[in-house]
């Protein structure tokens, strides 16, 4: 990992490889990709609708300033990517397998918002197109306009982790 530079981030989904079980769980291919690597790996099959309505949650805490470390679990395997913050806009991704270290990056806050962001809407356009509707749904496009009201409209007040050049802005 480059100490100084910061390496690009991007949320990973195939909506072609979407399948919807009997008891509308809804798998498909979703990984984590920095700077080229792929985590787990590139053709990863999991749950995308539910974890990435997990990996929503907490950014209203991370945009506020009141957490500097955020864990995204996936749901299959022992897995899970951690991101902490180092300086402003500045995060340390980690990906581990039981524990293991397997993937280290240093990566913008703010591109991995708007690549969860970017994720999230293309599964809900897929689920659209493809008439499903369901609980898990409906919990990831409440996350993602959640989340989009909240980079939209900032709060005017300084908060924590305001600093000059506050990332929540573009």
């Amino acid at each position: 990992m480059s100490t100084n530079n910061i390496q690009e981030v991007v949320v990973v989904v195939d909506t072609t490889t979407l399948d919807r079980s009997s008891h509308d769980s809804i798998t498909g291919v979703v990984a984590i990709r920095a700077d080229g690597v792929s985590f787990p790996d590139a053709r990863w099959s999991d749950f995308p609708v539910v974890i990435l309505s997990w990996w929503l949650e907490p950014i209203s805490r991370i945009l506020h300033g009141t957490t500097r470390i955020w864990e995204c679990r996936f749901m299959d395997g022992p897995l899970s990517i951690r991101l902490q913050q180092e300086h402003e806009d500045s995060w340390t991704l980690t990906g581990l397998r039981d524990s293991r270290l397997e993937l280290t990056a240093r990566v913008s806050c703010r591109a991995f918002i708007r690549s969860l962001l970017g994720a999230g809407h293309q599964i809900l356009r897929e689920c659209r197109q493809r008439s499903w509707q369901g609980r898990d749904i409906e919990a990831l496009d409440s996350a993602v306009r959640t989340i989009e009201l909240m980079f939209s409209n900032p709060s005017p007040e300084p908060t924590p982790s305001k600093a000059p050049g506050d990332w929540r802005t573009p």
